[in-house]
């Protein structure tokens, strides 16, 4: 299962408020070969970027409820490199809310090559638990669809935790909404890629956090 530690995501709140007062910022580092976060590191948030350990995930889905699977996964290091993107046949129905968000339906997965969860779930693990550090935007989200997706083909857990940096932006900047498209706008980021598209909104957050370093 992964890891969404309730520490976890008040330090990556923690960070990004102090910011606000010095620029300084506690992240997580790996105690050890499970992801775990070291309370004592303190660094800026450039020290996050730049780095091929860092890495920034996002999930698309088939809907929101607890019988949704991921179909889309991909992740980026803050040097800006993909480093995952796989699709995923889904046992289960596409919801029609969520076709009309991400763009993606049976047809367009099956044209695009995209096998089921177990023929790609190495391949994830292996990848985000090589990471020093994995941060998304409202990570609960991504966290639990992934869990759900894991013990619906009853596999191996992923050991890692997710920080999230919505909490943490909305410290940062407590006015208005902070959906990850409205932070991209109040930042002056630009956005690359098929807008909710897993790799595109990776790229977002990197954005993001590049404007705010």
């Amino acid at each position: 299962m992964i890891l969404n530690m309730t520490f976890v995501t008040i330090l990556a709140t923690a960070f990004l408020l102090v910011i606000v007062v010095s620029a300084w910022v506690r992240h997580a580092r790996q105690k050890t070969n499970r992801q775990q976060i070291n309370e004592g590191a303190s660094t800026s948030v450039s020290d996050l970027l730049d780095r091929d350990d860092v890495l920034l995930v996002d999930t698309e889905t088939t809907g929101l409820g607890e019988t949704a699977e991921v179909i889309e996964i991909a992740a980026i290091d803050t040097l800006g490199n993909l480093r995952l993107s796989v699709l995923s046949m889904p046992e289960g129905r596409i919801s029609s809310g969520a076709s009309k968000v991400n763009g993606l339906t049976r047809r367009k997965l099956e044209s695009e090559g995209a096998k089921p969860w177990p023929e790609i779930h190495e391949k994830v693990k292996s990848e985000l638990e090589s990471a020093s550090v994995v941060l998304a935007w409202n990570a609960p989200f991504d966290v639990r669809m992934l869990n759900q997706t894991i013990e619906r083909h009853e596999l191996s857990d992923i050991q890692v935790e997710i920080a999230d940096l919505l909490p943490a932006y909305r410290r940062f900047r407590p006015d208005g909404r902070h959906r990850l498209v409205d932070a991209v706008k109040r930042e002056g980021a630009k956005w690359s890629g098929d807008g909710h598209r897993a790799e595109a909104d990776c790229r977002a957050m990197l954005a993001v956090l590049r404007e705010i370093a």
